[in-house]
């Protein structure tokens, strides 16, 4: 006879997206906290947090709207 085997792998795929997910974030605190440790003007240290946040944490428009 066949002998048929099928494994459900979604709940696999969300652990590996939600692991992919939490190092991105981890990679964004990470660098935020080395910038603050080397940067002490305002406006460069939010410059620097902005483009860590599209580069390492792929968020779209970072802070924008910050003046």
């Amino acid at each position: 006879g066949i002998t048929s085997f099928v494994r459900d792998i979604t709940k696999q795929k969300q652990n590996e997206i939600q692991i992919k997910k939490l190092n991105r974030i981890y990679s964004v605190l990470s660098n935020i906290n080395q910038a603050i440790v080397r940067i002490h003007q305002k406006q460069q240290l939010l410059t620097e947090t902005c483009r860590i946040a599209v580069d390492f944490g792929k968020i779209a428009n970072g802070l924008d709207w910050y003046d």
